[in-house]
Protein backbone atom coordinates (compact mmCIF):
# COMPACT_ATOMS: atom_id res chain seq x y z
CA UNK A 1 0.00 0.00 0.00
CA UNK A 2 1.43 3.38 -1.05
CA UNK A 3 1.43 5.95 1.75
CA UNK A 4 2.98 9.09 0.21
CA UNK A 5 3.95 10.63 -3.14
CA UNK A 6 7.60 9.52 -2.85
CA UNK A 7 6.58 5.89 -2.39
CA UNK A 8 4.29 6.19 -5.41
CA UNK A 9 7.15 7.69 -7.46
CA UNK A 10 9.51 4.88 -6.39
CA UNK A 11 7.07 2.12 -7.30
CA UNK A 12 6.31 3.68 -10.71
CA UNK A 13 10.01 4.24 -11.49
CA UNK A 14 10.93 0.67 -10.56
CA UNK A 15 8.06 -0.71 -12.63
CA UNK A 16 9.07 1.31 -15.71
CA UNK A 17 12.89 1.52 -15.49
CA UNK A 18 14.00 -0.91 -12.81
CA UNK A 19 15.07 1.63 -10.18
CA UNK A 20 14.42 5.05 -8.69
CA UNK A 21 16.92 7.68 -7.57
CA UNK A 22 16.11 9.42 -4.29
CA UNK A 23 17.63 12.90 -3.84
CA UNK A 24 18.20 14.12 -0.29
CA UNK A 25 19.09 17.79 0.37
CA UNK A 26 21.98 18.87 2.56
CA UNK A 27 21.30 19.30 6.25
CA UNK A 28 21.96 22.35 8.37
CA UNK A 29 25.56 21.43 9.28
CA UNK A 30 28.67 20.73 7.19
CA UNK A 31 28.44 17.13 8.41
CA UNK A 32 25.20 16.61 6.48
CA UNK A 33 25.98 16.86 2.74
CA UNK A 34 23.40 16.32 0.04
CA UNK A 35 23.22 12.74 -1.15
CA UNK A 36 21.38 10.44 -3.53
CA UNK A 37 20.62 6.75 -3.47
CA UNK A 38 18.85 4.13 -5.53
CA UNK A 39 15.95 1.86 -4.78
CA UNK A 40 15.15 -1.11 -6.99
CA UNK A 41 18.50 -2.23 -8.41
CA UNK A 42 18.61 -5.25 -6.13
CA UNK A 43 15.07 -6.33 -6.97
CA UNK A 44 15.46 -5.72 -10.69
CA UNK A 45 19.03 -6.85 -11.38
CA UNK A 46 20.27 -8.62 -8.20
CA UNK A 47 22.92 -5.96 -7.75
CA UNK A 48 23.57 -3.64 -4.83
CA UNK A 49 21.68 -0.44 -4.26
CA UNK A 50 23.94 2.62 -4.61
CA UNK A 51 24.52 5.77 -2.57
CA UNK A 52 26.62 8.85 -3.35
CA UNK A 53 27.39 11.98 -1.30
CA UNK A 54 28.46 15.58 -1.70
CA UNK A 55 27.90 16.60 -5.30
CA UNK A 56 25.08 18.56 -6.92
CA UNK A 57 21.89 16.54 -7.14
CA UNK A 58 21.89 16.52 -10.92
CA UNK A 59 25.45 15.12 -10.98
CA UNK A 60 24.70 12.37 -8.46
CA UNK A 61 21.42 11.57 -10.22
CA UNK A 62 23.30 11.18 -13.49
CA UNK A 63 26.05 9.04 -11.91
CA UNK A 64 23.57 6.66 -10.31
CA UNK A 65 21.56 6.38 -13.52
CA UNK A 66 24.72 5.60 -15.52
CA UNK A 67 25.56 2.84 -13.05
CA UNK A 68 21.96 1.59 -13.18
CA UNK A 69 21.97 1.56 -16.99
CA UNK A 70 25.17 -0.51 -16.93
CA UNK A 71 23.62 -2.96 -14.44
CA UNK A 72 20.51 -3.19 -16.60
CA UNK A 73 22.65 -4.45 -19.50
CA UNK A 74 24.00 -7.21 -17.23
CA UNK A 75 27.33 -5.60 -16.32
CA UNK A 76 28.42 -6.52 -12.79
CA UNK A 77 29.97 -3.40 -11.28
CA UNK A 78 33.02 -4.47 -9.25
CA UNK A 79 33.96 -3.28 -5.78
CA UNK A 80 37.23 -1.32 -5.43
CA UNK A 81 38.00 -1.23 -9.14
CA UNK A 82 38.06 2.11 -10.99
CA UNK A 83 34.93 2.63 -13.08
CA UNK A 84 35.32 4.82 -16.14
CA UNK A 85 32.49 6.76 -17.75
CA UNK A 86 30.48 7.55 -14.63
CA UNK A 87 31.89 11.08 -14.20
CA UNK A 88 33.49 12.76 -17.19
CA UNK A 89 37.28 12.77 -16.91
CA UNK A 90 37.55 10.87 -13.62
CA UNK A 91 37.18 7.30 -12.43
CA UNK A 92 34.93 6.43 -9.50
CA UNK A 93 34.82 3.25 -7.48
CA UNK A 94 32.34 1.30 -5.41
CA UNK A 95 32.87 0.35 -1.79
CA UNK A 96 30.67 -1.96 0.21
CA UNK A 97 28.62 -0.50 3.07
CA UNK A 98 28.74 -3.11 5.81
CA UNK A 99 27.05 -1.30 8.72
CA UNK A 100 23.35 -2.00 8.32
CA UNK A 101 22.58 0.81 10.79
CA UNK A 102 23.68 3.20 8.01
CA UNK A 103 20.67 1.91 6.10
CA UNK A 104 18.29 3.41 8.66
CA UNK A 105 19.93 6.83 8.55
CA UNK A 106 20.50 7.11 4.81
CA UNK A 107 18.31 4.82 2.71
CA UNK A 108 14.91 4.96 4.33
CA UNK A 109 12.88 4.50 1.16
CA UNK A 110 14.93 1.44 0.25
CA UNK A 111 14.21 0.06 3.73
CA UNK A 112 10.52 0.76 3.11
CA UNK A 113 10.56 -0.86 -0.35
CA UNK A 114 12.40 -4.02 0.79
CA UNK A 115 10.55 -4.07 4.13
CA UNK A 116 13.83 -4.06 6.04
CA UNK A 117 17.57 -4.06 5.52
CA UNK A 118 17.86 -7.27 3.51
CA UNK A 119 19.65 -5.79 0.48
CA UNK A 120 23.28 -4.89 -0.28
CA UNK A 121 24.44 -1.26 -0.48
CA UNK A 122 27.50 0.15 -2.23
CA UNK A 123 28.83 3.69 -1.98
CA UNK A 124 29.94 5.39 -5.20
CA UNK A 125 33.13 7.26 -4.27
CA UNK A 126 34.46 10.07 -6.46
CA UNK A 127 37.83 11.88 -6.47
CA UNK A 128 38.79 15.49 -5.92
CA UNK A 129 39.91 17.57 -8.91
CA UNK A 130 43.43 16.13 -8.53
CA UNK A 131 42.18 12.54 -8.75
CA UNK A 132 42.58 11.79 -5.03
CA UNK A 133 39.97 9.78 -3.17
CA UNK A 134 38.94 10.02 0.49
CA UNK A 135 41.72 8.49 2.56
CA UNK A 136 44.44 9.17 -0.03
CA UNK A 137 47.51 11.18 1.05
CA UNK A 138 47.07 14.90 0.45
CA UNK A 139 43.28 14.85 0.44
CA UNK A 140 41.80 17.99 1.98
CA UNK A 141 39.73 17.88 5.18
CA UNK A 142 36.69 19.25 3.40
CA UNK A 143 36.47 15.99 1.46
CA UNK A 144 35.66 14.10 4.67
CA UNK A 145 32.68 16.40 5.26
CA UNK A 146 31.59 16.51 1.65
CA UNK A 147 31.91 12.76 1.08
CA UNK A 148 31.72 10.76 4.31
CA UNK A 149 32.60 7.10 3.93
CA UNK A 150 29.89 4.90 5.37
CA UNK A 151 31.19 2.05 7.54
Amino acid sequence: MVRDKNEEFIEKAIASRGWAVNLIPAGDSNNEPAFAYTTGLYKSFWQAELICFGLRHEVMHGMLNICGDRMKTGEKLPVGVPLIGVIEGYPVFLREVLARNSYDEHVGYSNWFYRGRDFPLMQVVWPDKHGRFPGDPGIGPSMAHQQPLLP
